[in-house]
């Protein structure tokens, strides 16, 4: 797959790509958090993005927030895949596993993002 650009990082869908609706990947962020998040509202922030999203590689130079001063590296947890990214690259979940990757040297990232309406 092409790695998507910065800018807008919404991609159109094309045949064979791994897709999944807004509140699919809402409900999977909840699952895997040990956080309480509000689902209502993550669900509407992702719907408003897109009612779809698909999984592709994209640019670390193109995400946003990954190198705040709270995002911790060590606190990054692999085995939860790929990270979640609005369409203006600003992360939605996995800014510490986004830093570790940057951290080793990687230059890209497996991500969920929206589908182009």
């Amino acid at each position: 797959m092409k790695l998507t650009e910065a800018m807008s990082l919404s991609v159109p869908y094309k045949k064979g790509m791994r897709v999944k609706t807004a509140n699919k990947i809402a409900e999977w962020i909840d699952r895997n958090s040990d956080s309480h998040l509000n689902v209502r509202k993550l669900k509407s922030v992702l719907n408003d993005e897109s009612e779809y999203w698909i999984e592709t590689p994209v640019k670390i130079s193109s995400l946003k927030r990954w190198q705040d001063k709270e995002v911790d590296p060590k606190k990054a947890v692999a085995s939860k895949g790929s990270v979640v990214v609005l369409g203006d690259g600003e992360i939605i979940d996995g800014r510490h596993r986004v830093a570790a990757l940057a951290n080793q040297g990687k230059t890209t990232v497996g991500a969920w993002v929206p589908v182009r309406k």
